[in-house]
């Protein structure tokens, strides 16, 4: 069901801000694909990415400090 998913989700963010701020002494790297987005212009197709997911996941990625890599290659995952 799509809530297990969202809790999930919303656990995730909130264990990597946890590891970000126990560990914010050292250097730490995250290679994952998220499978989300940060803007609604990464999008490809018809309908738009719901915008609080959107949202949720740009504010852990500035709360914690991480940074997007480029992509190269394929551009699908």
């Amino acid at each position: 069901p799509l809530g297990g998913r969202i809790a999930s989700r919303r656990d995730l963010w909130d264990l990597i801000r946890s590891i970000a701020y126990d560990y914010c002494f050292l250097l730490w790297c995250i290679f994952c694909d998220f499978n989300d987005l940060l803007s609604q212009e990464n999008k490809i197709g018809i309908n738009d990415h719901p915008s609080w997911l959107i949202t949720d996941f740009r504010e852990v990625v500035f709360d914690t400090n991480l940074h997007n890599l480029p992509m190269e290659g394929y551009q699908y995952t």
